[in-house]
């Protein structure tokens, strides 16, 4: 079933579904090392449930600099943004 992906902005922060934006490692590296209850988790685990999932959520810090509205290497809360991709 594929999902519309769609994109809300409130001033510096843009939330947006579109899957292409996640930044998977950083996802499975948060949640392999950082966050207490997934330690360990496989890489492959992450992007299956990510592919699979049919809503996506990824919260982003606008790059005025680049011009563009979102920028994925900059996460406004790793995690936050985990919380809601998986």
């Amino acid at each position: 079933m594929e999902t519309k992906a769609d994109f809300w902005a409130n001033g510096e922060f843009v939330i947006s579904t579109d899957k292409l934006y996640l930044d998977e490692e950083l996802i499975w590296h948060f949640l392999s090392r950082e966050s207490y209850w997934p330690k360990g988790i496989p890489q492959e685990l992450v992007k299956k449930s990510i592919a699979n999932s049919p809503l996506c959520f990824g919260l982003y810090v606008r790059n005025p600099q680049a011009g563009e509205s979102t920028q994925r290497a900059q996460v406004a809360s790793r995690q936050q943004s985990c919380r809601i991709a998986l």
